[in-house]
């Protein structure tokens, strides 16, 4: 009962507008049940905005930010200790962008209330760029269903775990495929680190082979699985699906590898 009349007395506060703390957003001090502009950082918070309405892309936002020594929102602990005053990352950037704080609003459960402290972004600005980041989200998604979809999107690394992501080229008309690591992007290519590039075809043909050497193998599936204590019934379910699953990658270079999953529990 005293959680429930806690939980209901923040919301019914945030209804009212009222800041009801936590960690401070960036651009702003904490005043009691308010919030009160800070000027210098508010200004890092609109050069946020304007570079994202000009570049429309938080990794090249990163690059400009860092450029311009824009900085995290830097604090001090009650053993004196300080935390903060860290360059910008892009989640930092994406959480920034889309935090209706800055538009003067107050959120709660999905639904956002005129706040009690002063906007730090107009109306006009904060409409456009969450326009940018929803059809930049769309475009993502859409990528998915696409006529040559990136099968290993979201699946591969390199030798230091920084993760290769979809890209694409077009020559005299014809559309090439790629996987490029992610290092220059969250290395902002300072150290001169080359980027590194793989034939989709090339690499997706690779893996499709593996997988279907592996489902075709009954003896290292039973293997893989250990499936010691499994009744005889679901090994014969689990080996039928297997084979169905390499003949659906032999014939069908296009599938989902995310949409399959192979479980010793079916």
């Amino acid at each position: 009962m005293t959680g429930e009349r806690i939980r209901d007395k923040i919301a019914a506060s945030k209804k009212k507008g009222l800041w009801m703390g936590g960690n401070v957003p960036l651009g702003y001090d904490a005043s009691g049940r308010t919030l009160i502009i800070n000027p210098a950082a508010a200004e890092t918070v609109r050069r946020i905005f304007v570079l994202y309405r000009e570049l429309g892309c938080v990794r090249r936002v990163k690059e400009a930010a860092d450029q311009l020594g824009l900085k995290t929102k830097r604090s001090t602990t009650a053993n004196g200790s300080e935390r903060g005053g860290k360059l910008l990352s892009r989640g930092h950037i994406y959480r920034l962008l889309a935090n209706p704080i800055y538009l003067g609003q107050i959120a709660h459960r999905g639904q956002s209330y005129p706040g009690q402290h002063p906007a730090l972004i107009d109306a006009e600005t904060w409409t456009a760029v969450q326009d940018q980041l929803t059809a930049k989200a769309r475009r993502h998604r859409s990528q998915v269903g696409a006529a040559e979809p990136s099968l290993l999107a979201g699946m591969l690394t390199d030798g230091h775990g920084n993760r290769f992501t979809p890209s694409h080229a077009v020559k005299s008309g014809r559309r090439y495929r790629y996987y490029v690591s992610a290092a220059p992007i969250t290395k902002t290519g300072a150290d001169g680190t080359q980027v590194r590039r793989l034939a989709a075809q090339e690499v997706e043909g690779a893996v499709i082979r593996i997988l279907v050497e592996a489902l075709s193998s009954p003896a290292r599936l039973l293997e893989r699985f250990g499936t010691g204590d499994m009744p005889a019934d679901q090994i014969r379910k689990m080996l039928g699906r297997a084979s169905r699953l390499a003949a659906a990658f032999s014939g069908s270079p296009g599938i989902e590898l995310s949409s399959f999953r192979v479980s010793s529990r079916r």
